[in-house]
């Protein structure tokens, strides 16, 4: 028996036939029909030459080889990954896989040997001409690192597609949102690579130029530069493998989550917490701008090249992938209000607790920490006023909950999903952002520094001013930062008491209704009890009537 799940084992015998056989056969095809091409056209070239030039032939052969496995794994092969996992969604097979006792484990190693066999053949049928390439002008050295750019990228590419075929209805929008992204993800990776701000390298360990271009010089790593540790050469890949491999970890741990039933708008809370932690670390700390790092005992420093403010106004912005991901469902909220009056434990996702909000604080304080830390410690970095990095954090923390309040609000009022992400989203864009056009209106009418105030009322904003030591229209920024404070911290405090009236509503709601499941003498909101596998039931049982082991003869009768 396959040690994967019988899911895996079906999944692995279909992968090899039908339609992925035909795909496979019609891929070699052409890869060998161009290399030919390529073949022909080298040898009428080289015939008129004295002496054939093979190097750059190999090296030609080299970067069409890694051009066609690069698509094959970092776009078709994510491309079917989404459309599968939107095909059992959509067709509600979902449900009916996990009412077979299959583990989310054995769920998400299902699908995933559905299309892994794509890319291990792709690299199998591709090994010839792969072995002409290392004959090329890099070498041997230079394009492994080419390959080992593909493999790195594969699975956070696979699995966030998979992530994006849970999240939609159909299979047909899976396909193309994962083939958009991709595409997405590359143009980004490429523009900051060619990008000149240190930081903003760190994007471009999301495409596989970095590695791609190393062909180029084996001795020099593109995207993140080369950084020293002890004294010690490490090129670049090896950032890659941390932050990569912490987000492809993240996201497969998120997968298996989700396929269990745990809820998600996209990511789930366990991906989304490691996604932004990951880049808060990698921004916070701008790691691809390492200079010099002394071990047992000498001084270290790190030199920013990246502006204080712009590093944490981007470690806001990717904690806000936990604003999304933390609210408690409608229904969830109800169901749980159902259980108000019992002491056991309820399941994970219906609890509305402190708890749940703390991923994204965790995230800022640890991301814009770092930047603080550079600031203080850092020889050449313009240093900012202790109070501002103080400050800075706070605003963004206070925006964080403030967000998060709303998606929670917003998810106890409506259990439509896209009301409640697309009103949350439109009402925080309009919060943040129109006042800046009022700003610039104020300032086109010469309002003597009034402008300034209506900015406040942008997180991003208010970062900029606690960590500005100068006036603005007169007033101090650390003023100004304050105000930003002051104003999403009330907004949160107001939110929360929205909340918890809405709870209050919540429970009277359920007090009226047969909680479920329930068993048949189970007054309304009398599930006081749950045994050891987590099922509640009424107390009126001895013992808990929903253990499969139990026969009707020992469940016995209610007592009276």
């Amino acid at each position: 028996m396959n040690p994967l799940g019988p899911l895996a084992e079906w999944h692995a015998a279909q992968s090899v036939k039908g339609r992925p056989l035909i795909i496979t056969i019609v891929y070699v095809v052409l890869l060998y029909g161009i290399a030919g091409i390529i073949l022909t056209i080298w040898m009428a070239e080289s015939s008129r030459r004295i002496r054939p030039n093979y190097e750059q032939l190999f090296t030609i052969l080299h970067y069409f080889t890694w051009g066609a496995v690069g698509v094959a794994v970092l776009v078709v092969t994510p491309a079917r990954m989404a459309t599968l996992v939107g095909r059992e969604k959509e067709r509600e097979t979902l449900e009916q896989l996990r009412l077979t006792g299959l583990t989310g484990v054995q769920l998400a190693h299902g699908l995933l040997a559905a299309v892994l066999p794509l890319p291990v053949i792709t690299f199998v049928a591709a090994m010839p001409l792969i072995l002409l390439g290392l004959g090329g002008e890099a070498g041997p050295l230079g394009a492994m690192r080419a390959y080992f750019g593909l493999l790195l990228l594969a699975p956070m590419y696979i699995l966030f597609s998979a992530h994006l075929g849970l999240s939609t209805k159909k299979a047909a929008a899976a396909t193309s949102g994962a083939i958009m992204t991709t595409i997405g993800l590359l143009i980004v990776s490429a523009v900051c690579l060619e990008n000149n701000d240190e930081g903003a390298k760190v994007f471009a360990l999301f495409g596989p130029w970095a590695s791609g271009m190393a062909t180029l010089n084996p001795h020099r790593t593109y995207g993140a530069n080369d950084f020293s540790v002890w004294n010690m050469h490490l090129p670049g890949e090896f950032l890659a493998c941390a932050v990569l491999g912490i987000i492809a970890a993240l996201f497969y741990i998120g997968f298996v989550r989700r396929l269990a039933g745990a809820p998600g708008l996209m990511f789930g809370r366990t991906a989304a917490f490691g996604f932004a932690a990951a880049m808060a670390l990698a921004l916070g700390t701008d790691a691809g701008s390492l200079r010099r790092w002394g071990g047992w005992g000498n001084d270290w420093s790190v030199a920013a090249d990246m502006p204080a403010e712009a590093s944490m106004v981007l470690v806001l912005i990717f904690s806000l992938f936990l604003a999304l991901e933390a609210p408690v469902r409608w229904r969830d909220a109800l169901r749980s209000q159902g259980n108000v009056h019992s002491d056991k434990a309820f399941p994970q996702h219906q609890r509305l607790t402190v708890r749940r909000f703390l991923g994204g604080p965790l995230v800022i304080l640890i991301g814009m920490g770092l930047v603080g830390a550079e600031q203080v410690f850092a020889e050449d970095a313009p240093q900012v006023a202790v109070s501002g990095l103080v400050l800075a954090p706070l605003i963004g923390i206070a925006a964080w909950t403030f967000a998060a309040l709303t998606f929670q609000t917003l998810s106890l009022i409506t259990s439509n999903k896209a009301a409640v992400y697309g009103l949350g989203g439109a009402g925080l864009a309009i919060l943040w952002f129109v006042p800046l056009v009022g700003a610039a209106i104020l300032d086109e009418m010469g309002s003597r520094g009034l402008e300034y105030f209506p900015m406040t009322l942008n997180p991003f904003a208010g970062v900029i001013f606690a960590l500005d030591e100068g006036n603005s229209g007169g007033t101090p920024n650390l003023v100004l930062g304050t105000l930003s404070f002051a104003i999403y911290a009330g907004g949160s405090v107001a939110l929360g008491v929205v909340i918890r009236k809405r709870l209050s509503v919540l429970e009277d709601l359920a007090a009226g209704m047969v909680a479920l499941p329930a068993d048949a003498y189970a007054p309304p909101g009398s599930l006081t009890q749950r045994c050891e596998k987590g099922h509640a039931f009424s107390g009126v049982w001895d013992r808990c009537p929903h253990c499969a082991e139990l026969t009707a003869s020992e469940l016995g009768s209610p007592r009276t």
